[in-house]
């Protein structure tokens, strides 16, 4: 590893360091860092994911939305709310968007729920939020696909992608179903198309690198 750090011209690089040994990535930072890397560590891929605003949109029906609350805290560990007017949204935190009533996610970052339904023929509608989170966060936003019917999200991905942001898909091969997925990715503004283990370290990598930008 040394002998092609040497020769390969490595200036601004940005490196990712992940050991769950302290000395290993002591170590490597050192050198990289000589070498003019921008370098960034961590002993586990779940540190970084603390910084990270999720906001949780799907399409089910009223009645499960408690239920969905419980199994997001349970797997993942992190607070689940219910998206509220007048909240705002905070990294480390799950914001489930309700099917029930229509929601905007304000320039601010605070959300504001109306107490009328959706338009449209999606509730939620992943454009609509999209639009949003786009307008706010820019370069910095983010949307994630995942199984589903319907083209919802098709549109969201453009606003999007159109302001610098990334777009994710689960493959549609691995989709229940496949429907939404396959309009993101036929649309050709996905930046990524892989397996749900696959984009959950694509956010590991991706918020590690950020790091690195910004040290």
């Amino acid at each position: 590893v040394l002998t092609v750090v040497k020769k390969m011209d490595v200036q601004g690089l940005k490196v990712l360091v992940i050991d769950d040994s302290n000395t290993i990535r002591r170590t490597a930072e050192t050198l990289l860092a000589k070498a003019g890397c921008n370098v960034a560590t961590a002993s586990n891929g779940f540190d970084s994911l603390a910084k990270i605003v999720f906001i949780y949109v799907q399409h089910i029906d009223n009645q499960q939305v408690d239920i969905l609350m419980r199994m997001i805290e349970t797997q993942t560990g992190w607070p689940t709310r219910h998206a509220t007017t007048g909240q705002l949204i905070e990294p480390g935190t799950v914001t489930l968007v309700s099917p029930r009533y229509e929601t905007r996610l304000c320039k601010r970052g605070w959300m504001l729920r109306f107490n009328s339904p959706w338009q449209g023929q999606y509730a939620p509608s992943i454009d609509s939020l999209a639009l949003g989170l786009a307008l706010k966060y820019k370069h910095n936003s983010g949307l994630i696909i995942f199984t589903g019917m319907g083209d919802d999200g098709v549109k969201g991905c453009q606003t999007i992608v159109d302001r610098g942001g990334r777009v994710w898909v689960q493959d549609p091969a691995e989709c229940t179903a496949s429907a939404m997925p396959s309009a993101v990715v036929g649309s050709g503004k996905a930046d990524f198309v892989g397996s749900v283990e696959q984009l959950a370290e694509r956010i590991c990598m991706e918020t590690h690198q950020m790091e690195a930008c910004s040290q």
